[in-house]
């Protein structure tokens, strides 16, 4: 079932969400949630499970499917509050790109909101945790001011840990990002009658 951005942010529970022209995705569901003191982050694209997870420890790792692992920077301090900054998500929706192919059977019949980004925008979802005992309404950094809270949850260790959205227009930095993987990296897929079709939407990962 698809939602919009109507009734975020959600308590406790997973939290599926893509952007969205309309009511249709324009890029992969991620997936977050909570397992006991530790947050993760997942995506199926065409490579394999993409997944992010955040440890009590403060590491953080990512795989994509069953052969990439990398240790990602660590959680580093936003501002002079309580806030921790654990990952970023930025979905570069470029002019001209296609939409992942049946995306809505991908979530079978789970529920997920559909985040609505006008064109020349990008969707940010970037991941906070604050200090054990932090309110979960406790104001989120300046850095992100003017974004929605999209999830929320208080892990095991007292924590609490907020995915928060932006919707910014598309800057030079992000359009220099998708030249080069347009005209750079050219990344394929393969199709089931073996027909090659250029990806032109991107998804990239910061911390």
């Amino acid at each position: 079932m698809l939602l919009d951005s109507h009734g975020v942010p959600i308590e406790g529970k997973a939290i599926r969400f893509a952007p969205g022209r309309g009511q249709e995705p324009a890029a992969r569901f991620w997936k977050i949630w909570a397992e006991g003191s530790e947050v993760y982050a997942l995506a199926r694209t065409p490579e394999g499970l993409m997944k992010i997870s955040v440890h009590a420890s403060g590491k953080i790792h990512y795989t994509l499917g069953p052969k990439l692992r990398q240790d990602l920077a660590p959680a580093s301090q936003v501002g002079s509050g309580p806030w921790m900054h654990a990952f970023e998500v930025r979905f570069l929706l470029s002019e001209g790109a296609n939409a992942p192919l049946r995306e809505r059977e991908s979530l079978d019949n789970k529920s997920a909101y559909v985040l609505p980004v006008p064109q020349g925008c990008v969707l940010y979802a970037n991941l906070v945790i604050g200090s054990a005992g932090t309110l979960l309404d406790f104001p989120i950094p300046a850095e992100f001011s003017g974004g929605q809270t999209l999830w929320r949850i208080r892990l095991r260790n007292g924590c609490p840990c907020i995915l928060v959205g932006r919707i910014l227009p598309l800057d030079q930095k992000n359009r220099d990002h998708i030249k080069y993987i347009r005209e750079k990296l050219k990344p394929t897929v393969t199709c089931f009658k073996l027909e090659v079709l250029p990806i032109l939407r991107t998804e990239k990962l910061t911390c």
